[in-house]
């Protein structure tokens, strides 16, 4: 699957990308590696920046780096480990710097912020050259808090601090909206999360309120045969399959629409068996529910519960989804959502409010 996102690139270290990437990536635009950003003239500027920035896309599109929460999660981050990280960052370091008078290489600057992973915070810390920032828009962008996506390698790692240093930093967007989406860019606004709502198959659910807290206890006798039942009626899908120990979703479709396109949708349900809040250590061992849930070749992942959904949840779920090398959409149901649904759809002796 081809990547639908570009880079509007701040900041690359220029040395460490060519060796990564390999100096044949950069098609032969640039005869020499410069050391520190290029002269601002009218070609040399844009060709470099050009030729870096498509190989860093070529090299992410080729390699599969992971997300480094996911790497978190999966205990795999290690010195050396190269990671992806999209989020809002505090930016500290350029008081005093500007483009007119660009800093020598040793001066360093940083990023950092504060990642959840279940019950555990991680801070992270990445660091950077201020001399290979490629434009005033950078000291700009670079300061204060802002979003962006960065590359970056792992240098040290202990008391809940990952210390890395950045290849890339940049804006990220989407390259081409596909056909017969409505609303592509809001996906990566929210970090592939969609809602119900924004499900096309569930549109009547548009008209269902959301539910008082009390009714949460409605879904208690409900069980979770019959909600996979009632989501596969919903969407039209004949194959219901039987719960076995070492399946990777609960039910896989490829007959879902989401903002305006059909696409391939696989779902976890967690029923009342558990009846109370879901967290992190619903899902499995090291969250492994979702791991296995991610595996499944669909482009909308969802994880379904009666009843309220933790957070962490959501977060690992955004873990998952949030890959360069293949960005997804998720989806998370708490009962209040699934009540609605049922409702909506009248479902498992639910009726629609309007109806009542």
């Amino acid at each position: 699957m081809e990547p639908l996102f570009d880079l509007t690139c701040w900041y690359i270290h220029w040395r460490r990308v060519a060796e990564l990437v390999g100096v044949d990536r950069l098609g032969g635009k640039v005869l020499t590696i410069p050391t520190t950003r290029p002269k601002n003239d009218e070609l040399e500027a844009p060709l470099v920046h050009a030729a870096f920035k498509s190989a860093v896309l070529s090299w992410l599109r080729s390699y599969e780096v992971h997300p480094v929460e996911r790497q978190l999660i999966r205990h795999e981050l290690r010195v050396g480990s190269r990671f992806t990280c999209y989020r809002a960052f505090y930016c500290h370091g350029l008081a005093g710097l500007s483009m007119a008078h660009p800093p020598p290489e040793n001066v360093v600057a940083e990023i950092h912020a504060r990642i959840h992973i279940g019950n555990r915070e991680h801070h992270l810390r990445i660091s950077y050259r201020p001399a290979y920032l490629w434009s005033a828009t950078a000291f700009e962008r670079l300061s204060g808090r802002n979003r962006f996506i960065t590359l970056a390698e792992v240098s040290r790692i202990g008391n809940g601090e990952v210390v890395a240093e950045a290849l890339v930093i940049a804006d990220l967007h989407p390259a081409d909206t596909p056909t017969g989406y409505r609303d592509y860019d809001a996906l990566w606004r929210q970090h592939g999360e969609v809602h119900v709502d924004d499900i096309d198959s569930f549109d009547r659910v548009k008209r269902e309120p959301f539910p008082p807290q009390q009714d949460l206890q409605l879904l208690k006798s409900v069980s979770e045969e019959q909600v996979k039942k009632a989501f596969a009626e919903i969407v039209s899908e004949p194959s219901v399959p039987a719960d076995w120990g070492g399946e990777r979703s609960d039910l896989f479709t490829s007959h879902v629409w989401l903002l305006g396109g059909r696409v391939s949708a696989a779902f976890l349900f967690k029923g009342p068996s558990q009846f109370r809040r879901m967290t992190f250590a619903s899902l499995g061992k090291k969250g492994d529910q979702i791991e296995r849930l991610f595996s499944e070749p669909a482009e909308l992942l969802v994880v379904q519960h009666c009843h309220e959904i933790d957070t962490a949840i959501r977060s690992t779920a955004r873990a998952f989804a949030n890959s360069t090398f293949r960005p997804r959409s998720f989806c998370v149901i708490d009962g209040y959502d699934t009540l609605r649904i049922l409702r909506a759809y009248g479902k498992c002796g639910f009726s629609p409010s309007e109806a009542k």
